[in-house]
């Protein structure tokens, strides 16, 4: 019986406890190649290769594991857990007039490229028992052949728990991984100086080819959206942006 205390007391329908305990495991290979700024151009490219492993990803406290009496049943990659990460930027000084009022051009240059974050197929609604989500059970792999918006997993790979009391499904915490991401910002600088008055004339492109960085699908294993992405991510490069479909901004500056 997952209820032992009952015995003590039929009418207890809550115990709880609170430990400060867990594991995190992280391990990576990290590479970064740099250009110094060398005839008007510089280079700065890294690389991650990692892999992060806990029970839970919460660092704020107030964490509730699926199954109490076995912690690591919730042991899985981490919410945050990325693969591969690659990010390169770059600025030059465009050849262009550089001893007179003609130059003072530059190109910037930021293209960022990661692999999907994790996400957990859970089974509402809670377990009548401990009053939180299940996870279903895993029959299948749950990857989808060509995962698209309308089906990014494989939702014929799980089924319900043959008891939605206290039987804990067999599918792990964080198994299918969401959309990776990919984009290019670029911008167009113009530097230029009148007497004790210098300005700068920018011309800002972010998510330049306009590439769609989708969110993650639902999980809700049985409802009606299962499997299918309905929302797109904001866009943390550029905070007035709102999402990250192509936006496109000119700012000027003086200093005087």
């Amino acid at each position: 019986m997952n209820r032992p205390y009952i015995q003590l007391s039929p009418a207890l329908r809550t115990v709880g406890t609170v430990e400060t305990t867990g594991t995190l495991d992280y391990h990576a290979l990290h590479v970064k190649l740099q250009r110094r700024f060398v005839n008007g151009l510089s280079l700065l490219t890294s690389y991650t290769y990692g892999k992060a492993i806990d029970l839970v990803s919460d660092n704020d406290g107030g964490v509730t594991l699926t199954n109490v009496y076995n912690p690591g049943y919730n042991r899985g990659p981490s919410d945050y857990d990325v693969t591969h990460t690659l990010s390169a930027s770059w600025i030059y000084e465009l050849p262009i007039g550089r001893q007179s009022r003609l130059g003072g051009w530059q190109v910037n240059g930021i293209v960022y490229w990661r692999t999907g974050l994790p996400f957990t197929v859970i089974q509402p609604p809670a377990m009548l028992s401990t009053g939180v989500l299940n996870r279903p059970d895993r029959i299948g792999d749950g990857s989808a052949m060509d995962p698209s918006v309308e089906q990014w997993f494989d939702t014929s790979a799980f089924q319900r728990t043959a008891d939605a009391t206290g039987t804990f499904g067999s599918a792990g915490r964080n198994i299918l991984r969401g959309p990776g991401q990919f984009n290019v910002d670029l911008s167009l600088v113009k530097a230029t100086r009148f007497g004790r008055v210098q300005s700068e004339l920018r011309i800002e492109a972010f998510n330049l080819f306009n590439h769609p960085q989708f969110a993650q699908p639902a999980t809700g294993f049985g409802t009606a959206l299962v499997g299918t992405i309905t929302s797109m991510l904001s866009n943390p490069a550029c905070a007035t942006c709102g999402t990250t479909e192509r936006q496109i901004q000119l700012g000027l500056r003086l200093r005087f």
